[in-house]
């Protein structure tokens, strides 16, 4: 339902056993056009999603989720404690300067509104708070006796994770964003040796990085 023609607004939806699994919900960013995406209907009415599983705390995967919220969503967000930690930090500042936006359009009329509204505020950032449930890193948390995943370090940030899905006798691997094989601050991306199905974010996955030296590079 998003990160798809389009490198932003990741959110991907598993339904089974009678059950509506949400792998992030992620912000549309860049053009207009994309940032028009965030106004529409969730194509699922949000009260009707049992949990959401967030891979990493980029406003692109995770800053839609107060709009879940305001809209009715009910259930758990099961992500890492250092994600939990950097996403309520980044949807406080998101809500923020939504708020700051909608002002500044009402001031000087450039709105095709009659009022310029946020796509949600401060309040509704922080009401997100309440519903994270953090794991570690390759402990399996079960939705139902049928349906449990784990967290597995991606490497991209502090916190970051893929998520390994299992229902019934399949394995669904989300990757959300991987690091570098080699990173020069955190532990390279857990290798992952099987699944049924694979959704990879692929923004780069028609090219190569460059060989370098990261030190030099960074320092």
């Amino acid at each position: 339902m998003g990160g798809a023609q389009t490198v932003t607004g990741s959110k991907s939806l598993i339904e089974a056993d009678g059950k509506k699994i949400l792998i992030d919900s992620g912000l549309f960013q860049g053009l207009k056009h994309l940032r028009r995406l965030n106004r529409d209907d969730f194509p699922v009415d949000p009260a009707s999603i049992e949990c959401v599983i967030l891979t990493h705390a980029h406003l692109d995967h995770c800053g839609c989720i107060p709009v879940l919220v305001k809209n009715g969503f009910k259930g758990k967000i099961y992500c890492t404690l250092p994600t939990k930690e950097l996403t309520e930090i980044i949807l406080k500042d998101s809500g923020k300067i939504q708020e700051e936006d909608a002002n500044r359009a009402n001031k000087y009329g450039y709105s095709s509104h009659t009022e310029a509204k946020p796509l949600y505020t401060v309040a509704d950032a922080l009401a997100v708070n309440n519903h994270f449930s953090t794991h570690n890193y390759e402990e399996w948390v079960f939705i139902t006796p049928n349906i449990k995943f784990q967290f597995l370090n991606a490497g991209h940030i502090l916190g970051s994770a893929m998520v390994q899905l299992k229902i019934h006798d399949k394995t669904i691997v989300f990757s959300g964003d991987i690091g570098r094989k080699d990173p020069l601050l955190l532990y390279p991306p857990k290798k992952i040796k099987s699944a049924d199905y694979l959704v990879l974010e692929s923004t780069y996955g028609d090219r190569e990085h460059d060989e370098m030296d990261l030190k030099k590079s960074y320092f």
